[in-house]
């Protein structure tokens, strides 16, 4: 099972210089990476692929929200 948790503290690892896109990304791609190392079938990694997306968008969507906060 895909912790969700654990994709996001992935992506907040990155570099809080980095786009939030590109920090996802970047999870994303070390986690297909030592999916594939373990030999995770494709239906897996696919998974993986998603969660990371659905993780991205619900990341970039609190964002959005905090930027606005107080402008109403």
């Amino acid at each position: 099972m895909i912790d969700r948790a654990d994709i996001r503290r992935r992506i907040a690892s990155h570099s809080p210089e980095e786009p939030l896109k590109v920090s996802a990304q970047r999870a994303a791609f070390e986690a297909l990476s030592e999916a594939q190392a373990a030999g995770a079938p494709g239906s897996a990694k696919a998974g993986l692929l998603v969660a990371y997306a659905e993780e991205y968008e619900a990341m970039k969507a609190a964002v959005d929200d905090l930027s606005t906060w107080g402008q109403d």
